[in-house]
């Protein structure tokens, strides 16, 4: 399809604020690839609202959008946001895809210009690359199988398959027919994800700060556009990822200045399993322009330490990073000063340099020198085998899933109430039963995300209901 871009707006009673047309959808393979949340018609879904529901599939699968005039970079928009992504996120699990933007600027109607990354939070870390290829092979299979991947760094590794999707995950040839039926490539940033490793499916956790896609939950109780400021954690306005234009920089990292963009790109930033869960894949319900609004007003500074992606030892040392944003640019050597909630357990520098002394879990503060109301924490976890082991045990186990009318927890387990939410971000409360069941039968059939609290623990996990 043809996007019309224009140099021109037309009126605003002609101006659609939702995506108008999808000139490209490349899925990389995925357990949702080939259904009805990851083929071309899904791909259409974006359009007109944000209640579409579409899969990129694992690390490079992207699609790209038009609307029907161009987003402008509008100086009074809120908080700088341009436009906003709406996807599928929950307050404790993200699966982040970055964004691309271009301007039309030969003026033919088609994303066949320059793409700049709009650069979020997770953009400036070590762990990042922006040039990251993964290299997906079929497996030629009958059924649902295993897809081999390898990147440039000489990794391999697996889309793997699970019990609850048994279509095959490499794109069809008949549905996408551009994707090469044996081997293909596909490149961009590479951000990692935190994923909380004493959960035994590996429930991912809130990634990015900002500036990433399906990186923040949809408000449901918001009625209308206001954007959420991408500068706080607190869920504003309707909820979902807000971008500003602003941010865009180059292949070389170099800021550029847009006055508005023709085309946006959303593609999976993250490499990574979530166990029987499957792989991190972002999903997308649609893209809103923002008007502007010089009403609306919040922070637009933010301090984020760079995390860490393993566990210290004790006895190692490391030394901490902390970024000090100002609508979304990083500020150069800003003044930072770390501290923490435990010394006995680690000691720290107001510099960054911290010792691991003992097992535990500590807090890392870092603010910003002269205004320690900006600030950031960390929660650092200083092995040991013991409460590692003892975290374990604290699991709930249900059964069956995939469920049709209700699922059941050990008798041993109360976990009094659940929070069940779905791939459009529509929840359910659910209260057991004194045969320690939950009854389903009010539930569309689909894929859930349950949240629980047992043992004072708040966990996590996904459930299949037919």
């Amino acid at each position: 399809m043809v996007a019309v871009s224009g140099s021109q707006n037309p009126s605003l009673a002609q101006q659609n604020k939702f995506v108008a047309n999808v000139l490209e959808y490349k899925p990389a393979p995925g357990q949702f690839i080939n259904t009805p949340y990851g083929n071309p018609s899904s791909a259409q879904s974006l359009i007109g609202g944000v209640s579409g529901t579409l899969s990129l599939g694992g690390f490079g699968g992207y699609v790209v959008v038009g609307f029907d005039y161009r987003i402008e970079n509008h100086p009074e928009n809120p908080y700088g946001v341009d436009f906003t992504i709406l996807g599928n996120a929950s307050p404790n699990s993200s699966e982040p895809a970055a964004v691309y933007v271009m301007k039309d600027v030969n003026q033919n109607h088609l994303p066949d210009d320059t793409w700049y990354l709009l650069a979020g939070s997770d953009y400036y870390f070590s762990t990042s690359h922006t040039d990251y290829q993964v290299t997906y092979t079929n497996p030629n299979s009958l059924s649902a199988a295993d897809v081999p991947w390898t990147d440039i760094f000489g990794n391999a590794g697996l889309i793997e398959a699970n019990s609850f999707h048994t279509q095959l995950y490499y794109p069809l040839h008949d549905s996408f027919p551009e994707i090469p039926s044996q081997q293909y490539a596909l490149t961009g940033l590479l951000v990692q994800p935190r994923i909380d490793k004493s959960d035994p499916a590996f429930v991912a956790v809130q990634v990015c700060p900002f500036g990433f896609a399906d990186n923040s939950p949809r408000n449901l109780n918001y009625v209308g556009w206001e954007p959420n400021n991408p500068y706080t954690a607190i869920i504003e306005g309707s909820g979902g990822d807000g971008f500003d234009i602003s941010w865009a920089v180059d292949s070389g990292g170099k800021s550029v200045d847009l006055d508005g963009i023709d085309f946006i790109k959303i593609q999976t930033a993250v490499n990574a399993s979530a166990g029987w869960l499957g792989e991190l894949s972002p999903e997308i319900l649609g893209v809103v322009d923002v008007a502007p609004d010089i009403s609306i007003t919040g922070t637009q500074q933010m301090l984020v330490i760079e995390p860490l992606f393993r566990n210290l030892k004790t006895d190692e040392a490391i030394y901490l990073k902390a970024y000090y944003f100002v609508s979304g640019k990083p500020v150069e050597n800003p003044s930072v000063i770390f501290s923490l909630n435990k010394n006995d357990i680690a000691s720290i520098a107001e510099s960054g340099e911290m010792q691991a002394l003992k097992p535990g879990q500590v807090t890392v503060y870092a603010r910003l020198s002269g205004d320690a109301s900006i600030m950031d924490s960390l929660e650092i976890f200083i092995e040991n085998p013991i409460y590692a082991s003892e975290t374990l045990e604290k699991e709930a186990n249900f059964f069956p899933n995939p469920a049709r009318e209700f699922i059941q927890f050990s008798e041993n387990q109360w976990v009094g109430e659940l929070q069940l939410i779905n791939i459009l971000g529509q929840r359910w409360v659910l209260k057991q039963e004194s045969n320690n069941q939950f009854y389903l039968s009010d539930l569309p059939s689909g894929l859930y995300t349950i949240y629980y609290q047992v043992n004072g623990l708040v966990k996590s996990t996904k459930l299949i209901k037919n």
